[in-house]
């Protein structure tokens, strides 16, 4: 109905008419920062998760899988959130198979016994787990993980669970990485750099980064009101956490609404994925279009 973001002719004759929002979510891949393979600070462990996340053709997954539906995401504050900054930007998000593969190489991350698959420093078997819930979305989003992986020379294996299972399992630790998504409760970016100050994992925190340097600058944040100061804290807090690579950021999701002309109030709510309250219908327009 919406090819190109532009609605379908049938429907532009019909008055149909379009609302498209930038919802108040971020979506990403998580590592398990306990994990000891993907897990950790050293610098092999941080080259690892960086390698993997210019691997992954972010373009194309907004183009083909979320239907341009999707805004590449920068940073863990979505639009619409206090705190969120539309000049930040930053290249360490870009896919870039080459940085990957000079990562990898620099890092021993190499085909040690030459089947055609990097393995760890040291030697043993390097394998990624991949955990997402059960749906084709989902299923899409692991298939094109495989694919990127692979053309780097990492092997990834991918399993799909009921919905209930990744939260579980999330919190548990037993994962290696996973699909995350976190949508606002409240309209501050506090509510999402919470999910990466250490002390609360591993129930909020389930990817259990823990960086003291991260921990501090988010301290400091709660006893600053709204202000240019506090937003370079955020921003900061921002850099760390693409430095040390936790989550693979993905999108801020689009959302798109159509109404004909003749319903009131169709207005999507500036936080929840759903409508306002009270509609309307306007019965001379609808008698109109009849």
């Amino acid at each position: 109905a919406v090819p190109a973001g532009n609605l379908a002719t049938a429907l532009v004759a019909a008055g149909v008419r379009k609302q498209q929002v930038v919802d108040t979510s971020v979506w990403y891949a998580q590592f398990n920062m306990d994990d000891p393979v993907v897990g950790g600070y050293t610098p092999e462990r941080v080259a690892l998760r960086r390698a993997i996340s210019f691997a992954f053709d972010r373009d194309q997954a907004i183009a083909v899988l979320e239907k341009g539906q999707g805004v590449p995401a920068y940073g863990p504050i979505p639009p619409g959130m206090v705190g969120h900054d539309p000049a930040f930007f930053t290249d360490q998000l870009d896919y870039d198979p080459a940085r990957a593969v000079a990562l990898l190489d620099m890092y021993g991350w190499v085909d040690a016994d030459g089947d055609g698959w990097r393995d760890q420093p040291g030697g043993a078997a390097l394998t990624i787990d991949y955990m997402g819930t059960a749906g084709s979305a989902t299923r899409h989003y692991a298939a094109m993980w495989e694919r990127s992986l692979r053309r780097v020379g990492i092997r990834l294996k991918a399993r799909a669970v009921q919905f209930s299972a990744p939260l579980r399992d999330r919190k548990a630790g037993k994962y290696m990485m996973a699909a995350g998504a976190w949508t606002a409760d409240w309209p501050d970016g506090q509510n999402f750099l919470a999910l990466l100050y250490g002390p609360n994992a591993p129930d909020l925190n389930d990817t259990r980064f823990s960086l003291p340097a991260y921990d501090r600058l988010y301290e400091r944040s709660l006893q600053m009101p709204d202000s240019p100061e506090r937003d370079l804290l955020y921003r900061e807090m921002t850099r760390l956490m693409l430095v040390y690579a936790p989550w693979r950021l993905l999108t801020y999701r689009k959302w798109t609404y159509l109404n004909y002309p003749w319903v009131l109030g169709y207005l999507k709510h500036p936080m929840y994925q759903t409508r306002l309250m009270y509609l309307d219908v306007d019965p001379v327009a609808r008698s109109r279009a009849q």
